[in-house]
């Protein structure tokens, strides 16, 4: 895949992922001061699985430019995370480690609201990885970019995205 291809392709993700941010901001701050209805519990939900669908569609695309096997075994969502945070075959990380927990919860709580009733998700369940959605998206995004503009400045990483 050329690298230009890629950031094209992870630059789209990045852009989607911001509007989903930029959208949830304003109910995630009523928040604050109040427990979400059920209407806001279901527009969460999806908002929280969309977000770790779009962080793990840049560590596809990603993995699939420095020609990476994409693993299909049955716990493929874990084994593309454990890829993303450096056990690829560039030994490099997608998104800084120290946000792996972050990025596991989120990946937990996707299979949770893929299998669950609306009403059995609780505001206890998922009021943290909320109120702290916008930070972990400020966070991700960055380590992304850098990602991004280490494969396009520096000549002995040329591999960096797939080159």
């Amino acid at each position: 895949m050329r690298l230009d291809s890629t950031k094209v392709k992870i630059n789209s993700e990045l852009l989607k992922l911001q509007r989903l941010i930029s959208e949830v901001i304003p109910v995630i701050e009523t928040l604050k001061q109040r427990e979400p209805n059920h209407i806001e519990m279901g527009y969460l939900a999806t908002t929280l699985q969309s977000f770790y669908s779009g962080i793990e569609r840049v560590g596809l695309i990603y993995l699939k430019s420095i020609g990476d096997r994409i693993p299909n075994e049955g716990h493929w969502h874990k084994s593309i995370l454990e890829m993303m945070f450096g056990s690829n075959s560039q030994n490099r990380e997608i998104i800084r480690n120290d946000l792996k927990k972050r990025i596991l919860v989120h990946l937990d709580i996707r299979h949770y609201i893929r299998h669950a009733y609306g009403f059995e998700l609780l505001w206890s369940d998922i009021s943290e990885i909320v109120l702290n959605l916008e930070d972990t998206w400020s966070k991700v995004k960055e380590d992304i970019e850098k990602l991004m503009e280490l494969g396009k400045t520096s000549p002995q990483h040329s591999n960096v995205m797939g080159e």
